[in-house]
């Protein structure tokens, strides 16, 4: 469940920032061993449970994807279908292979971010777009 927290924390730290309307984000989650109660659980949270594929088919490139211990190259499915604003996922550099089209997108477009300090994220790291980091580093605009 700590993925799920963290999809609620990176939504609401997105919100405060003043990067989105509260209420305006849509989480979603996808994996094949959710059972009913899981999506009841979820729901109450403000995550909304999609079955594969309809959970691909939401990302974009306003997304933030999640993909902690997936039975499938889901970076391969992103590179194919949309460059999300991040991506949550286990280290590459940990030997999980990947393709060279993933490995090309991960290098030219994005910029790997660690969770060091973090216990329960040790072996995870986070992509943001490079677009994206050059945006939070320009300063905002405040009408007078």
């Amino acid at each position: 469940m700590v993925q799920h927290a963290l999809v609620l924390v990176v939504r609401d730290a997105v919100e405060k920032a003043g990067h989105r309307a509260p209420g305006t984000i849509k989480c979603y989650a996808q994996d094949p061993r959710y059972v009913p109660l899981d999506e009841q659980l979820l729901g109450q949270a403000g995550i909304t449970v999609l079955d594969d594929p309809r959970a691909w088919l939401q990302v974009d490139e306003g997304s933030v994807v999640v993909g902690i211990c997936p039975t499938i190259a889901f970076e391969d499915i992103i590179a194919d279908i949309a460059r999300p604003v991040a991506m949550v996922m286990q280290d590459p550099s940990t030997g999980r292979p990947i393709s060279p089209r993933t490995e090309a997108m991960l290098t030219d477009e994005y910029v790997k971010l660690d969770f060091d300090e973090h216990e329960e994220f040790t072996w995870g790291v986070v992509f943001v777009k490079k677009a994206a980091m050059r945006q939070v580093d320009q300063p905002r605009h405040t009408p007078n």
